[in-house]
């Protein structure tokens, strides 16, 4: 596994210490922050894709549908 090294203040070191092992501490906050990462960018490609492929069907769509619809019962 490579090994990643950081300076941080000797507060910071503190305060991660009372939350437990530092190390274990700042890979949990760096896979976090990756998760969070990669969250964003699939939710702004599921937007992207909602914008293309529109699943909603508007109110003139509806009312188009319905007229479509009794023209051809009225046959």
């Amino acid at each position: 596994m490579p090994v990643v090294s950081v300076r941080i203040t000797t507060e910071q070191k503190r305060r991660l210490a009372k939350r437990g092992n530092v190390s274990e501490t700042i890979r949990d906050a760096v896979r976090q922050y990756l998760d969070e990462e990669e969250a964003q960018v699939v939710s702004a490609r599921l937007r992207t894709i909602q914008r293309e492929n529109r699943l909603e069907t508007t109110s003139e769509e509806i009312v188009r549908m319905i007229g479509e619809d009794r023209a051809r019962d009225s046959r």
